[in-house]
């Protein structure tokens, strides 16, 4: 039998299917006859052919079972890509392949790319050389063999080869037989059986009496389990934490199958003394800190048992590093913590007796061990308390006086008769959210300012996207009870709350009460706030990041908060998780992963704005309120500026408003046309989205006829069934606004593209004339411009006044450098009387003398107290002097 060489193989067998396939332009595949097959042995040789990929990789593991090797795939170029780069070539769709090569699993040397000092990270690449290289044949019907190289440079024995994760893998059938045996308490060796087995037989299904653990035993909830540890630490004098635990809902993610009850809570829990760890400042000038950390190994380990219905001990240690005697438990903080009870009668005492009694009264009707600096803390607190209820009484009495009767004015409680703040909502600020109730905008405003309460405002998106605020509220404790109480006194006073669609809110601890109080909502984050957190976080010393791996995850942040769906997202999250950053993987996972419906822009469920979160309307708002308390030192000049830049931020709105309303009057004779109609129906922010939308409607396509009213399209996820007068789009079910589906079909239909009931009520100008305040005004609309031209002045922030002060003097400066030498003297006395006298906070009136050619300047100063009303009355009264001398 003469050799066979690869060569000749090619030569012959190339000139004859060059042949074949010269004489027809389309060749049909036939089934090749070749002499050369697949081997009954699994020995390699150079021009073995196979007639699908299904072959070659029954080949390979013929090859690998009989030398207990182990390949992977290693390159490759698919049937569609080589058809792309060689269009006439003709290959067959079983081959999937034109060139696949597959390398021993050792291939190859691994280097690490990772900048932090870690252990060497245990690697299957070591070198091998072994591969086989496959390509497809010239007629392109079958796959030869090419290359191969059987050399490994590795032992390849059957128990090294048994113990390989790819042969260790179980299948679907097998997984399930094992989730059976699981539900069985047959899982592990006999063994383990045999413990399982007598450990749910023999061990009682309660907690024993005493407190003395025992391996196995077992507890019916996770609240059995806290009375256990808290039982232990009494008796023996030793405080733990929770320092490890797996919940009920991420381990029925891993294992859906398993049964778990919701009454563990936990499906591992791990428990650790105080004590535990060690700690490492990374502080580099605050060296020498206490800590309790000092290595102790004392802890509880507890498991779901096989059943799911129960918690059993699988571990424990009790033996500690430190002294635990009944002194040094009883002083611990967590010890020495009072409840509210105890807290109202320690404020009570201190008001009438002092620290000394109140320390003796607490030790003695506690039985804690309470040390002056809780007393002093105490003393604190309350001063913080009676401070509140003085501003809260002040604002109270003030907002009596000035308010009217319609206005919700409330001292709100909790559940406990507590309070917790003041709420304040006055008529029109009712009126507007009835007139917007579908977008709310919650904001933590002014954490620190002169009252010692967190301010708190609601603001709503009018059909124009313009922000007003419709709700204020002060909190004395910025916690989950106080706010859920305002969020309950909110819904009280506005009684058309479930009409709410989507709420944004920043992420803290709010977000759960929103979800729990407005149920019909779905609730979404501002994507500015979203990344300032990620990067405030990732920037923090216990991530343990480089600048470089900063500025990499906030880039990969950013490109997962753009994603536009599911697909796209878990694309990018699999290169977060390749980056081997285990820190930020375990905080993005808690942090962000679980909640990203809320914050992907693809993934959210409704979207109502028309446009995307503007947080600069936002921060202005916010500026505006923190420069109201930098000028207010008591309770009532908070709320007089408060109430007065309240008052500015609807007239801006309102100048806003009469401005669009006198562009879009009425028209005596207008056109027909399609846009024309849209302009005279929608407000300008609707429209913009109306006319994108129909031009991105020669996009959709259109595929089939269902009825008189309704056709199958082809969009980006899937086929929808869409009408001429409703769409099952995301968009158009949180807008209700025409989109490019409504329009594709209503022109394949031949129906004209404006048509009322496909739009909104919410979105039309007569909608945002009849809810604005100019509506109320009997008026023409160029008289109300004027009006809202002519109204007082309003409160200034300090940058503003700043802009307009400096342009002034930039023109005073410019014209005393040109005056002669013999005025310029008298110029900057007269200039520098002024600036001591606003300094002083006097008053300044200058006299011109015109008959002279010298200006003679005299100062008039009067002594009196600067106040803000005083100089917006003297600010009132030279811009209606101006305004008379002007007419």
């Amino acid at each position: 039998m003469l050799p066979f060489t690869l060569d000749s193989w090619q030569m012959c067998d190339y000139s004859g299917e060059m042949a074949s396939r010269s004489k027809a332009a389309n060749p049909c595949p036939m089934e090749e006859t070749s002499h050369v097959r697949i081997p009954t042995s699994s020995k390699p040789q150079v021009g073995m052919k196979f007639n699908s990929y299904l072959e070659v990789e029954r080949f390979i593991r013929e090859h690998e079972e009989a030398n207990y090797v182990k390949f992977k795939k290693l390159d490759c170029r698919t049937v569609e890509c080589s058809r792309k780069r060689a269009p006439k070539r003709y290959l067959s769709d079983k081959l999937q392949y034109a060139t696949v090569t597959l390398s021993c699993i050792h291939q190859g040397q691994f280097k690490s790319k990772s900048t932090k000092l870690q252990p060497k990270l245990e690697t299957q690449r070591m070198g091998c050389q072994a591969k086989f290289r496959f390509s497809a044949t010239p007629s392109g019907m079958q796959l030869y063999l090419a290359d191969f190289i059987t050399q490994h440079n590795h032992p390849h024995d059957e128990a090294s080869y048994r113990g390989l994760p790819q042969k260790r893998k179980v299948n679907d059938q097998e997984r399930e037989e094992s989730f059976k045996l699981l539900q069985k308490r047959k899982r592990g060796s006999a063994q383990t059986e045999e413990n399982l087995h007598a450990m749910e037989e023999t061990l009682s299904d309660h907690i024993p009496n005493s407190s003395k653990p025992q391996v196995g035993m077992k507890f019916s909830s996770y609240d059995e389990v806290e009375r256990f540890i808290q039982e232990h630490e009494e008796a023996n004098y030793v405080k733990f934490r929770k320092l490890d635990c797996r919940t009920v809902e991420s381990n029925r993610k891993r294992m859906p199958k398993r049964y778990l009850s919701d009454e563990l809570r936990y499906a591992t829990v791990t428990f650790s003394c105080i004590h535990h760890g060690q700690y490492a400042s990374q502080s580099r000038v605050r060296h020498r800190q206490k800590s309790r950390r000092i290595g102790c190994q004392a802890k509880f380990r507890f498991a779901a048992t096989p059943s799911g219905k129960q918690l059993y001990l699988a571990d424990f240690v009790t033996q500690h590093n430190h002294p635990h005697d009944e002194a040094s438990f009883r002083s611990l903080p967590q010890k020495r913590k009072l409840n509210d009870q105890e807290r109202e009668e320690a404020f009570k005492i201190l008001q009438k007796k002092g620290r000394r009694a109140t320390l003796k009264h607490l030790q003695e009707a506690t039985g804690k061990a309470v040390t002056t600096r809780d007393v002093h803390n105490l003393a604190a607190a309350s001063r913080q308390n009676s401070l509140c209820y003085t501003n809260i009484k002040a604002i109270l009495d003030y907002l009596s006086q000035v308010e009217e009767q319609t206005s919700v004015i409330e001292v709100v409680t909790n559940a406990d008769e507590r309070v917790v703040g003041i709420y304040y909502q006055d008529r029109e600020m009712i009126r507007v959210y009835a007139s917007f109730p579908h977008y709310l905008v919650v904001d933590a405003t002014c954490k620190n300012n002169s009252l010692q309460m967190p301010l708190y405002v609601i603001l709503v998106e009018d059909s124009n996207c313009e922000y007003e605020i419709v709700a204020l509220f002060f909190l004395i404790a910025s916690n989950e009870e106080s706010f859920r109480a305002m969020m309950r006194r909110f819904k009280e006073n506005n009684p058309i709350w479930p009409c709410l669609q989507v709420i944004m809110a920043d992420k803290d601890n709010s977000t759960k009460i929103l979800v729990d109080e407005f149920p019909c909502a779905s609730l979404q984050m501002c994507l500015s706030q979203v990344l300032r957190k990620f990067k405030q976080d990732t920037s923090k010393k216990q991530l343990g990041l480089q600048k470089e791996e900063e500025a990499f995850c906030e880039k990969l942040m950013r490109k997962l908060a753009a994603s536009k769906s599911e697909a796209v997202y878990m694309e990018i999250y699999k290169q977060l998780l390749n980056t081997e950053l285990q820190t930020v993987i375990k905080y993005y996972n808690t942090t962000w992963h679980n909640n990203r419906q809320e914050w992907v822009e693809g993934l959210k469920s409704r979207s109502v704005t028309l446009k995307k979160e503007d947080p600069e309307k936002l921060k202005a708002v916010s500026e505006k309120l923190v420069a109201v308390f930098k000028n207010s030192p008591t309770s009532k000049k908070v709320m007089t500026n408060l109430k007065r830049e309240v008052e500015s931020l609807r007239e801006e709105r309102d100048k806003t408003a009469a401005a669009l309303l006198a562009e879009n009057a009425p028209i005596t004779n207008p056109d027909n046309t399609t846009v024309s109609k849209f302009q005279q129906y929608l407000t300008p922010c609707a429209l913009k989205y109306v006319l994108r939308q129909l031009k991105l409607s020669w996009k959709v396509k259109v595929k089939a006829d269902i009825d008189n009213k309704s056709m199958t399209i082809t969009s980006s996820k899937d086929n929808m069934i869409v009408c001429v007068d409703s769409c099952p789009c995301r968009l158009w079910q949180s807008l209700c606004l025409p989109c490019s589906h409504i329009f594709a079909v209503r022109r394949t239909k031949g129906l004209p593209f404006f048509a009322k009931a496909v739009i909104g009520s919410r979105w039309s100008l007569e909608y945002y004339r009849s809810c604005s305040r100019l509506s109320a005004q009997n008026t023409d609309t160029a008289q109300s411009i004027d009006a809202l031209q002519r109204q007082r002045l309003r409160l200034l922030s300090r940058h503003e006044k700043y802009i307009r002060v400096s342009k002034i003097t930039k023109q005073l400066a410019t014209v005393m450098s040109e005056a002669p030498a013999e005025q310029f003297a008298s110029q900057l006395e007269a200039v520098q009387k002024v600036l001591t006298c606003f300094q002083n906070g006097s008053s300044v009136n200058i006299m011109e003398e015109v008959g002279q050619h010298a200006i003679d300047t005299e100062v008039i100063t009067e002594s009196f107290p600067y106040q803000e009303d005083v100089r917006m009355e003297s600010l009132q009264e030279t811009h209606t002097q101006d305004e008379q001398t002007t007419a």
